[in-house]
């Protein structure tokens, strides 16, 4: 099969709740007295190489390799001549595909592996080669204002050959990352929140700034305004996690693509007990936990709109982040 490579807690008092930067963990060392032989089961293997998915459809998916747009530009120029391969039917607009003879592209080299993380466990893939996409609405050689066209701008990816099928692609890291992991949903748990958390984060400045903007947008409307929080929770490499999200909004039609409604969300994850900062999140949406590198630390998988992926830490900073503008209507 080819594809593409592209809280929660015990309960605590709630004097203890606080925003702070989540401690690290020590690394696993064996002890000094006892020889490597004697150890019985060898630590996990780190690496902080991580990549990226995005979804190409009848293709399957694709390794990001985040290349500054002049770089893609001239791998597909490059590409080009003879190296059409077919093309992509992204669902309402085509693409050329155009194979890359090339051995490493973007730091990333044919023949390596990698275990690309989903929903359902992960699957094994070797990298099998590179292509430029390229919008059907690009003629070779036309001088383009790539700026004033951004979806015209070719994608770079690297194509695989996997162990399995890929539901929904969270991120891929090489098969020597032993230690990462995706968190499991749990749904049945005695682990809560920390008593009075929701109200801890309701009140702080970024969450107030939120509600004070989604209220300014509906008086301006004329329109009430409503709220509704919720919460998921997750069990990650011995951790309990929790992600609590709120919104304000006025349920006057279609949330996006211009449907009406006003709309202003925020985030916000408690690790074993600790509160980490909420943000807005507004226009993007969670879908994944999951620690990259086994090292205890949370990140999350953000998708706004069909284009932009961010894999943010669980305070929000950006770790890894790829745009892919679609010459397509999101909708």
């Amino acid at each position: 099969m080819l594809l593409s490579l592209m809280l929660s807690s015990l309960p605590m008092a709630h004097a203890d709740l606080m925003f702070r930067p989540a401690a690290p963990t020590p690394p696993v060392v064996a002890p000094a007295n006892v020889a490597p032989a004697d150890v019985a089961v060898a630590p996990p293997v780190v690496t902080d190489e991580v990549r990226l998915v995005t979804w190409l459809w009848d293709v399957g998916h694709g390794l990001s390799l985040e290349l500054e747009q002049s770089e893609r530009v001239a791998l597909l120029s490059e590409a080009i001549p003879g190296g059409f391969v077919g093309t992509l039917d992204a669902g309402g607009g085509t693409y050329r595909r155009y194979a890359m003879s090339r051995a490493d592209v973007g730091g990333v080299q044919a023949g390596s592996s990698w275990r690309v993380l989903h929903e359902g466990g992960e699957a094994r893939c070797t990298v099998t080669g590179f292509e430029a996409i390229a919008s059907e609405h690009y003629t070779p050689g036309d001088a383009v204002d790539w700026g004033a066209a951004p979806c015209m701008a070719p994608m770079i990816v690297a194509t695989l050959a996997c162990d399995m099928d890929v539901d929904f692609a969270l991120a891929a890291v090489p098969t020597s990352n032993t230690a990462a992991a995706v968190a499991e949903p749990v749904t049945v748990g005695t682990f809560t929140a920390p008593a009075g958390a929701l109200n801890e984060y309701l009140t702080h400045p970024v969450v107030q700034q939120v509600q004070q903007d989604a209220a300014l947008e509906a008086r301006l409307r004329g329109a009430p305004l409503k709220s509704e929080t919720s919460s998921q929770r997750y069990a990650l490499n011995g951790q309990h996690v929790e992600v609590i999200r709120g919104r304000w909004f006025t349920g006057q039609g279609d949330e996006g693509c211009d449907g009406g409604d006003i709309v202003r969300e925020w985030a916000a994850v408690v690790v074993d007990g600790q509160l980490l900062p909420p943000r807005e999140t507004t226009g993007g949406n969670i879908y994944g936990v999951l620690d990259v590198e086994g090292d205890g630390q949370v990140e999350l998988l953000e998708w706004s709109g069909m284009s932009t992926r961010v894999l943010r830490n669980a305070d929000g900073s950006p770790r890894r982040a790829d745009a892919v503008e679609w010459c397509i209507c999101g909708c």
